[in-house]
């Protein structure tokens, strides 16, 4: 896998990524087959969002995440991303956002997006 320096931040991330919308909502385990398998190929960033799967998209990412050695879980990289029309507010996007904190099992999210 071949990995870039992102900007300034120290961070080496891979070239290609996984993008976690099209998993099927009703089958976890090939959902956490799938983002494990990619891991161990060297991909390292993961796209997902609250509403992906019917919602379970970030939950599946902070599952397979629990696999994973806590030297391994450093090295993975998460986007995730908010609407204007779903948080409104600041207060509002600090509430996704701790709640997708829990259901990424991360305590950080490394690159966030505001959409609309």
């Amino acid at each position: 896998m071949r990995y870039k320096k992102f900007g300034q931040t120290g961070k080496e991330v891979s070239v290609l990524g996984l993008g976690c919308m099209r998993f099927d909502p009703q089958n976890e385990s090939l959902a956490i087959e799938t983002i494990l398998t990619a891991l161990r190929l060297g991909i390292n960033y993961l796209d997902t969002a609250p509403g992906y799967c019917q919602d379970k998209s970030e939950e599946f990412v902070g599952r397979a995440l629990v696999e994973l050695t806590p030297q391994e879980k450093e090295k993975v990289y998460i986007s995730t991303k908010s609407t204007i029309y779903s948080d409104p507010t600041a207060e509002a996007v600090l509430r996704r956002i701790e709640s997708q904190l829990k259901r990424l099992n991360k305590e950080r999210i490394d690159f966030y997006n505001m959409w609309n």
